[in-house]
């Protein structure tokens, strides 16, 4: 982590995963389609959007680190993966879990293909 990194927080929710990168980096934008959530987090983040993860409001490589903790099984996962890549800088981290991955990776042989290297 570099005090210069811009931070996605896809999904997230009460913030809990924003406030790990919260003062560390140059600014953490947390990112969920659910205002109530918000409330909770307001305190672990530089900025709201209230959007969804599908159709992410931000430009081509515009952070340097997109995360996404339990928030893929509620929403179209390859659109979801997609766009958080698009938004990802080259060189950029991206982190996203879920226990439904676990699933989806051995049903649906699609997400192994587009995204080479996923086990």
């Amino acid at each position: 982590m570099r005090s210069e990194d811009l931070v996605l927080d896809v999904a997230t929710g009460t913030g809990i995963i924003a406030e790990i990168f919260f003062r560390k980096a140059k600014a953490v934008v947390g990112l969920d389609f659910t205002q109530e959530m918000f409330k909770q987090a307001l305190l672990r983040l530089n900025f709201m959007v209230n959007a969804q993860a599908e159709k992410l409001p931000f430009s081509d490589n515009a952070f340097d680190l997109v995360t996404c903790r339990q928030g893929l099984q509620f929403m179209d996962a390859l659109k979801a993966v997609s766009q958080m890549h698009r938004v990802c800088k080259p060189g950029a981290r991206s982190f996203w879990c879920s226990w439904w991955l676990w699933e989806m990776r051995i049903k649906n042989t699609r997400l192994r293909s587009r995204w080479p290297g996923s086990r």
